[in-house]
């Protein structure tokens, strides 16, 4: 029984839903017969078998390959056949007399041979003198079902079935129809180039080029808006030299908004082309692509040149080029046209250098909104150099922006403790819990006891910030640092008025077996103003711990507990230098007048930080003026500390008709602290001491003009003819002319 090859074709199409098999690149086909059921009747069909062979076979070689394989299947059937290929064409005889009227090779074998020269390109085929086609075999074959891209020029399908549009046809039908310029092969070429994947729509936009279709502009503009930009080139170089104003039309839309730079040349060249000259300047971006980096840079200040700022997406992959000069130029165009959204995008990839990224980010620092400004200020936090960082970090603190928590993360990890400051005071400023693992992670890995105050306090006005619930929640997290934390801000809960619930969790946490617990629970403790909780420290006063006695001699302090001025004046013998510092602030604060004495004893201490507060309680506790601490004070102009010194120059003014002050100020005037010398050469004009003027003489030399305007101010006060001889021999070797003009000026007024 013959089965119809079209039929068993229709059949294949269905099994396989319409989907085209693609064959890989070194693979063929040949048909060999089998027995197959179709509709409950077996027949033997030709069926194709797929043989693997060397990529890029064609003509006799692929037919030599094929008869190959297919002798390999068939074995002395086929070999009693004698085939020979001439161009296209073949021939095929039996050579083997025996076997003349065997039906298995005049028929089973030869059917096979016809059909596989024929998906092998060979258009006719002759047996004797009579030329096969498939009504010549007792056999139907089943046919491969091909996509239309894979028939279509410079393409041509000998064999197999073409699905068009939702028909199949067989390839001879459809050459037909392509040489008839068929409608129907037209639209099914504007389905799929409106439909298929990318290389599909270019493989189809090569066959126009040798295709007759009717209106092609109508095809091919849809195109020039296509997804794939591959796409889009193509279909630009198939309307080169096109005068259509319908396709200038779209093409002008092209070199203005395309966003691929080699689009927007393409469609330019075609209307410079039709004479519009207009889109000249849109040829500069070919050059943005070339590897000279002179030419590049030309090409694109031309372009920021013409104010155009549909130009600048081509340019913004500028800032991405391996030139640094190159990359310069594309900051330019897209800071000059305010470019932030694209700015944004370029800060937001790792691979863009930091000379490119820095001042895009700077830019949407200061100029931009929203997301765009958050992106510059998490770049500048996390990246930029430290001085930036800082201001990004400030910035963020002050208006509380949003959506850097990331940035300030890693902000809080630099090595710049100038920059970790103020990523902690933003986090704190934010409020914002996501803060808390980095600041505690911070906290443990700093020794610097000021950071770690600064890390302390940032954390504590987080969790502050969280309900009271929240807070005691967080108090008992499985991290330690927080844990801590936590405890220490439930003394914020206190500030205005003591909180019943706060205290007892307090309370509960002086008897945690964890010493740093036991340590926030008071610390948080001595922060709480109420009677009851005073007298539980004050029960702490020997504690072994120096940390639980530092935060007694903090609450004591500022409390009305009798016992607070002994505690503090036993503390200033305690071993701990903590405990002392806090024992030093505390009797200042409360002016406590008995501890003068003692902290005499201690002017001298090692300790700079305690040194400077035993300094600062000494001037607060002292008459001013008294004569007893005049050579204390004097003594402390030679201090290492500038703080210290500020002190005592402060103090000593406070002696103005003592014939030993105007020597002892005029000593530091030649201070090395600039703040030292201004103070000493203010005290020295408000004194009323003729020898005032000599020591005030002495910042004339000062190498400072800040300084020299200072004496020049200081001795206008004074008001003394001494000061004329001085001051005539300054200006004869004085070359800032601002500082020459002053002096003339009190000169005059002497």
């Amino acid at each position: 029984m013959k089965l119809p090859t079209l039929l068993l074709s229709a059949l294949v199409a269905l099994a396989i839903s319409g989907a085209v098999p693609t064959a890989r690149a070194a693979s063929y086909l040949v048909y060999v017969p089998e027995a197959v059921t179709v509709g409950g009747t077996s027949s033997e069909v030709y069926v194709t078998h797929r043989f693997d062979g060397r990529d890029g076979l064609t003509g006799s070689a692929l037919v030599d390959a094929a008869m190959a394989e297919l002798a390999r299947v068939l074995g002395a059937d086929l070999a009693a056949l004698a085939i020979r290929l001439e161009g296209s064409s073949a021939s095929i005889s039996v050579a083997d007399e025996a076997r003349r009227a065997d039906p298995l090779v005049v028929d089973r074998a030869l059917g096979a041979a016809w059909h596989s020269l024929r998906v092998a390109g060979v258009t006719d085929v002759r047996f004797g003198d009579r030329v096969l086609d498939e009504s010549s075999f007792t056999r139907g074959a089943l046919e491969p079902v091909f996509p239309l891209v894979s028939a279509l020029p410079p393409r041509k399908l000998t064999h197999g079935v073409v699905r068009l549009g939702d028909q199949l046809v067989s390839a001879a039908e459809l050459q037909r129809r392509i040489a008839a310029a068929d409608p129907s092969v037209r639209a099914a070429i504007a389905d799929q180039l409106g439909t298929a994947p990318p290389d599909v729509k270019l493989a189809l936009l090569t066959s126009l080029r040798s295709l007759d279709v009717e209106d092609r502009a109508s095809l091919l503009l849809p195109r020039l808006a296509d997804a794939d930009v591959r796409v889009r080139l193509a279909t630009l170089e198939l309307l080169s030299g096109s005068r259509d104003a319908k396709v200038l039309k779209a093409l002008e839309a092209v070199a203005q908004a395309d966003a691929d730079a080699a689009a927007k040349a393409a469609a330019a060249r075609i209307l410079v082309a039709a004479g519009r000259t207009e889109f000249k300047k849109y040829l500069l971006l070919e050059k943005l692509r070339g590897d000279d980096a002179q030419a590049v840079i030309a090409a694109a200040n031309e372009l920021i040149a013409t104010g155009d700022p549909k130009l600048v997406p081509a340019m913004a992959g500028l800032v991405r080029h391996t030139n640094p000069a190159v990359r310069a130029v594309g900051v330019k165009a897209l800071t000059q046209f305010k470019q932030l959204d694209a700015m944004a995008q370029v800060v937001a990839d790792p691979s863009v250098a930091k000379d490119a990224a820095q001042p895009l980010a700077s830019v949407l620092a200061s100029d931009a909104t929203g997301p765009a400004r958050a992106a510059g200020l998490g770049w500048l936090m996390s990246q930029g150099d430290a001085g930036r960082a800082v201001g990004a970090a400030k910035a963020v603190g002050a208006e509380r922006i949003g959506g850097v928590v990331e940035p300030l993360k890693k902000a809080l990890a630099r090595p710049e403790p100038e920059v970790r400051a103020e990523a902690a005071a933003a986090f704190a400023a934010l409020r914002d819990p996501q803060g808390l693992e980095p600041l505690a992670a911070a906290l443990r890995g700093s020794s610097d006891a000021a950071e770690q105050k600064l890390f302390t306090d940032s954390a504590i006005a987080i969790i502050a910030a969280q309900p009271l619930d929240q807070v005691i929640k967080i108090g008992e997290s499985t991290d330690a640092t927080i844990r801590e934390l936590a405890v220490k801000s439930l003394a914020e809960f206190s500030k205005d008025r003591p909180n019943p619930r706060v205290i007892s969790v307090l309370r509960g946490k002086l008897g945690d077996s964890a010493k740093p617990i036991r340590q926030a629970a008071v610390y948080a403790l001595a922060r709480i103003d109420d009677p009851a909780v005073v007298k539980d420290l004050v029960a702490l006063e020997k504690d072994p711990d120096p940390v639980v006695r530092e935060q007694v001699a903090i609450a004591v302090a500022h409390s009305k507990h009798p016992e607070a001025d002994r505690i503090l004046l036993g503390y200033l013998d305690d071993p701990d230098n903590r405990v002392k510092l806090q024992s030093v602030i505390g009797l200042r604060e409360r002016k406590t007048a008995g501890a003068l004495e003692k902290l005499k004893w201690l002017v001298e201490y090692r300790q700079p930080e305690i040194r400077l507060e035993v300094v600062r309680g000494i001037a607060a506790l002292a008459a001013p003026g008294d004569l007893a601490f005049f050579d204390l004070w004097q003594e402390r102009l030679y201090d290492e500390r500038p703080e210290i010194r500020l002190i005592a120059i402060d103090a000593i003014s406070r002696y103005p008709t003592d014939p030993r002050t105007a020597a002892a100020l005029g000593g530091a005037v030649t201070d090395q602290d600039t703040r030292v010398k201004l103070r000493a050469i203010a005290a020295l004009s408000a004194l009323q001491d003729a020898n005032a003027v000599e020591q005030v003489i002495r910042g004339l030399f000062d190498e400072s003009a800040e300084v020299k305007l200072a004496a020049l101010d200081g001795l206008e006060k004074l008001g003394s003819p001494k000061a004329l001889k001085a001051l005539q021999e300054f200006i004869s070797n004085e070359s800032d002319e601002a500082v020459r003009k002053r002096a003339s000026e009190v000169i005059k007024k002497l």
